[in-house]
């Protein structure tokens, strides 16, 4: 079987320093790498999936070993911030220099939402036509930590914010009004980013060309609790490790998106 592996990398805004005035400032240097409804025109939440084979849930089972040797690597450069950075061998989507800085903003704006997730559809029905098999995603770039601590923060309810999440605070606090309307499109058009929304977009499309798709890192384990809540039906499809994303997880999304 064939496995291919999609790398999508994007910048945020908070990667940059804000100043005491609420301005950007320059970059704070190296990247932090991983360890209303939806728009009817990506058909996200249109189509109902079917439920796995017997051959798929086989292979999800048993683990990405099993599928075979023939693994392809496909990187999608969604926006970086410093142009030395951009990897020549990326597929581009030029959707900016990376997300708008959340402490200050929406993350990005429809249009550029809208991109991201059809970036992420297209790299699935492409994997689909050259006869991949299941699709294992992930995402990262500069700013990405900060942007990942407000997605727990936002989707594990309860708790304190420690006093080195204060700019985490001050996201949730800024979007406060857009968080509270239980809307997914509008959280993820708030907080970013660019790789969240592509990856939400290909395991959306993974689970509705019957693609089993496999989430690696925090990134693509949050984009599975944004697909599901867009798609329940989804889920058959959509596998993460037993780390950091159980049900209980799924059951706060439910609650506070």
């Amino acid at each position: 079987m064939r496995i291919r592996l999609l790398d999508m990398v994007a910048d945020h805004g908070t990667a940059l320093a804000v100043n005491g005035a609420g301005r950007r400032g320059q970059s704070m240097g190296a990247g932090e790498p991983e360890s209303s409804q939806c728009p009817r025109s990506h058909g996200l939440g249109a189509r109902r999936c079917q439920a796995p084979s017997a051959l798929a849930r086989l292979a999800v089972v048993t683990g990405a070993g099993a599928f075979g040797a023939l693994v392809t690597e496909i990187k999608l450069d969604l926006g970086r911030q410093d142009a030395a950075r951009i990897d020549p061998g990326a597929q581009r989507f030029d959707l900016g220099p990376g997300t708008l800085d959340s402490r200050l903003g929406a993350a990005m704006d429809s249009h550029r939402l809208d991109r991201a997730l059809s970036a992420g559809r297209q790299a699935i029905e492409r994997a689909k036509l050259e006869g991949v098999a299941a699709i294992s995603a992930r995402g990262g770039g500069a700013g990405a930590g900060m942007t990942n601590r407000a997605w727990h923060r936002l989707l594990n309810a309860g708790g304190s914010v420690e006093l080195e999440d204060m700019d985490v605070a001050l996201i949730l606090k800024r979007h406060a009004p857009a968080l509270g309307r239980a809307d997914p499109y509008q959280a993820l058009r708030c907080l970013g980013g660019f790789e969240h929304a592509a990856l939400v977009g290909s395991a959306l499309a993974a689970a509705q060309l019957g693609l089993p798709w496999w989430a690696v890192g925090a990134s693509a384990r949050i984009a599975v609790l944004l697909a599901l809540r867009l798609n329940p039906s989804a889920r058959p499809w959509l596998h993460v490790p037993s780390v950091g994303c159980g049900e209980v997880s799924l059951v706060r999304l439910d609650a506070r998106l």
